[in-house]
């Protein structure tokens, strides 16, 4: 494997943790309600974050497996989770409008799906 494409594979399996736990995060209300400017959430939408953020850690898993092997990525991706976590909690405390972004992506999830 290339040097690009390992650290190709290492940035995707970063970037699946953070916003894997950035998802996770705005499901719980409280943290919604900081992100969305009061506004309650649905259950469907609940629903949606907690399943986008379940999947793109599991992604993050992926990747992380898939560039270092199994042995070498049980040390790496609980590395990443931590660090995701990190930036989300930081992110929520002082700069909750930075997670905007994926509010609104859930809210269009959240429209398709009741089409």
């Amino acid at each position: 494997m290339t040097l690009a494409v390992s650290l190709g594979l290492l940035a995707l399996a970063a970037l699946s943790s953070l916003f894997g736990m950035a998802a996770l995060a705005r499901s719980q209300e409280s943290n919604w309600r900081n992100v969305c400017n009061g506004a309650k959430p649905s259950e469907t939408e609940i629903g949606i974050s907690r399943w986008c953020g379940s999947l793109l850690l599991m992604l993050a898993l992926v990747f992380c497996v898939v560039r270092d092997g199994a042995s070498f990525a049980a040390l790496i991706w609980p590395l990443l989770l931590a660090a995701g976590a990190f930036v989300t909690a930081m992110s929520l405390a002082y700069k909750s409008d930075l997670l905007s972004p994926l509010a609104a992506a859930v809210s269009r999830a959240n429209t398709l799906i009741r089409r």
